[in-house]
Order: structure tokens, then C-alpha cells, then sequence
């Protein structure tokens, strides 16, 4: 599963509030510049991980705003079609039965909805919630998201038709850690 980066980073600072912090509100907590580049990396590397794969025929991607969307259905009938399996009206709930026990590792829902104590019961469009404007500038200076953006705006046929050459943008020197990252991959070399 895929996700709009900027809602990954989002959701990171909740946990990282939930976990220093328990409930506070995250516009009043900034993100170092190091967390900022380091949690944007790797949310870029996964879509670009997920983008050559799947350029390849490995894989099949899941965007997490799909399935929080109306598309859901479609995406769904999707998984099952590349799975070889069955579609069955039951796929279609959003919800489950977990009994977590207190690990907020395996929240099932809103991270948001954690630090903020049920005020915000949101898990897509987090980050305008969540991040500062001051962050999401410098996610901004960091990296050009218009390529994904372009993707989270497109319909499910359009997604999966463009989604292939997504990883060819990103294959440049401008962030090279991400290119370092990627260039293992691409080798084999996963375990560095």
C-alpha cells in the first residue's frame, strides 16, 4: 500500500507526538529539518520502490486514498483480479475486529484521531491537519511531489496506466540519498 507522502509524514509526527507526548495537538510540536528529510525519503522510495516493480509486473500497487474513496469498490474488484481470486461484497467493509490491547502500533484507524483525543477522525488529507506550513515548506524545498500529486488527483484506470513510469522521474541526482537507496535496490543490494 502506497500513500500520499505528505499524509505519511503527517501520520509519523502523530505517533511521534503519541509516543513522547500522549495526546497534544501537532500544530504546536515542529518536526526537525533531519526528521522532515528523512521520513520524505522514505516515503518517496516507496512509491518510487512500488512504481519499478510494478513496471516490471511485480506487484500490484494499493493507493491508501483509493480505499478510503469512493473508488474503493474498484480497487478492490482490481486486487482480486490480479490475485486470481473471487470478488465478494464483504471485501468492501472498512472495518475489523481487532482487539489491540493497548498496542498503538496496530491503530486500525485515524493516528490522528489518537493525539488529538477523538477530536479528528480523519485518515486521508491528514497533513492539513497536522503539519505546519513551516514543514510542508520544506518538504516542498526538498522534493517536487507534482508527479504523485498528479497521480493522488487521477481516477483508478489513470493511476494504474501512469503509475509505471513514475520511478523514471524520481531516478535522478537531485535527492541523492534517495538515489543511493534506490540504485541498491535496483542491484539487489536491499540489506545496505
Amino acid at each position: 500500500t502506497i500513500r500520499n507522502p505528505i499524509d505519511m509524514i503527517a501520520s509519523k509526527k502523530n505517533m511521534l507526538i503519541y509516543h513522547f507526548f500522549g495526546k497534544n495537538d501537532p500544530l504546536k510540536v515542529e518536526l526537525s529539518d533531519e526528521v522532515i528529510e528523512k521520513e520524505i525519503i522514505r516515503a518517496i522510495f516507496s512509491w518510487v520502490v512500488c512504481s519499478y516493480e510494478y513496471s516490471n509486473n511485480i506487484g500490484f500497487p494499493v493507493l491508501f486514498e483509493s480505499l478510503k474513496s469512493d473508488s474503493r469498490k474498484l480497487v478492490i474488484q482490481k486486487i482480486c483480479e490480479y490475485l486470481a481470486i473471487p470478488y465478494e461484497n464483504i471485501m468492501i467493509s472498512d472495518k475489523n475486529k481487532l482487539n489491540l490491547n493497548g498496542n498503538e502500533l496496530l491503530f486500525a484507524g485515524s493516528s490522528l484521531k489518537h493525539v488529538s483525543n477523538n477530536k479528528y477522525n480523519t485518515t486521508v488529507g491528514t497533513s492539513k491537519l497536522t503539519l505546519l506550513s513551516s514543514e510542508i515548506q520544506k518538504i516542498n524545498q526538498l522534493v517536487d511531489l507534482s508527479p504523485i500529486e498528479n497521480l493522488l488527483d487521477s481516477d483508478v484506470s489513470n493511476f494504474y496506466k501512469n503509475f509505471k513510469l513514475l520511478w523514471k522521474y524520481y531516478d535522478n541526482p537531485k535527492i541523492p540519498e534517495l538515489n543511493n537507496w534506490f540504485n541498491l535496490y535496483k542491484q539487489g543490494n536491499s540489506e545496505k
